[in-house]
């Protein structure tokens, strides 16, 4: 499934997913590979444990190619 809007992405998961997934992509189009990503995650403190970075990024990475309202 494709989500052509973020509306549709929020129905099937949450706003802090929503937040997540752009905060990847952000970073993701800035240039940084995903060890990076993952580091400033907790830099950030987006994500508060290695455990959680390693969810939440893997999340990313999972429904990263089915993001439809940025490209």
């Amino acid at each position: 499934m494709t989500y052509k809007n973020k509306t549709d992405f929020i129905r099937n998961h949450n706003v802090r997913r929503l937040g997540i997934v752009e905060y990847c992509l952000g970073l993701e189009r800035q240039g940084l590979n995903e060890q990076q990503i993952q580091a400033k995650m907790i830099v950030d403190k987006v994500s508060k444990s290695p455990r959680s970075v390693q969810d939440n990024f893997s999340f990313y990475k999972k429904i990263s190619k089915q993001i439809g309202w940025v490209k």
